[in-house]
């Protein structure tokens, strides 16, 4: 009785779709995925954003390969919401999938890949953003990028939490970071992988090793080797 209702609309009056924004998260036990939708009034131009889905699933594998599952559980959920969904057919917008992991974002890259779980989590997700391409001439474009973890909401679900009714109540949960409101976001710096069709074929763009020197620090680089040791060379010491 005391978790609050949710607004029965999720897009508001007189507003038009932008974005579906769609957070990550792994934990111990857990992996978590939602989708927000960021609309903006037509008239005068405010923003909006509500959690429209969430789903989360129970695993035992380790943090590293659960964050990767939780590709394969966005992609899934990201696919039966838009099917579901007749009202975004009447919108041109693009979808954002987001992720705390530098690691697992690694499977994205040109680099082949030996570990099994890896390249099937990027076939999927390669697969299924290609479907919605395909399948939905407004989705103008499908974007992964890195979002650090105190500003993932999906870590609402995969960790353990003080006053969980209180956080289920307020706005970081049911609306996002306020940084789901900045038309910039994300900064291209932060994107690792770009889905678009262009003259009707899609294009895939790997910007992964952008994204590793605009976040990089030894010691992600030395966790990348003892992942990926043919991948890339070792930082080294002057």
């Amino acid at each position: 009785d005391d978790i609050e209702s949710f607004p029965r609309r999720i897009i508001p009056n007189n507003c038009k779709v932008l974005k579906l924004i769609v957070p990550m998260d792994a934990g111990l036990s857990m992996i978590a995925s939602y989708i927000y939708i960021l609309s903006q009034q037509v008239d005068n131009g405010q923003l909006h954003c509500h959690l429209a889905a969430s789903q989360c699933k129970v695993n035992n594998l380790s943090i590293p390969k659960m964050e990767k599952l939780a590709y394969r559980l966005s992609v899934a959920l990201l696919w039966k919401f838009i099917n579901a969904a007749d009202a975004l057919e009447d919108y041109n917008y693009e979808i954002i999938m987001l992720s705390d992991s530098l690691i697992s974002s690694f499977i994205f890259s040109s680099v082949r890949l030996s570990c099994v779980l890896s390249r099937n989590v990027k076939n999927l997700v390669h697969q299924t953003c290609t479907d919605i391409l395909n399948k939905y001439q407004n989705v103008t474009r499908i974007r992964a990028g890195f979002l650090s973890g105190s500003l993932n909401p999906a870590d609402m679900s995969t960790k353990m939490h003080d006053n969980l009714i209180e956080k289920i109540n307020g706005s970081f949960y049911r609306n996002g970071p306020v940084l789901f409101q900045d038309l910039s976001f994300p900064q291209e710096g932060n994107v690792f992988a770009t889905w678009e069709k262009i003259n009707g074929e899609i294009s895939i763009q790997d910007d992964t090793n952008d994204l590793f020197c605009f976040n990089s620090d030894l010691a992600v680089e030395m966790e990348l080797h003892v992942m990926f040791p043919n991948a890339l060379p070792m930082h080294q010491g002057e």
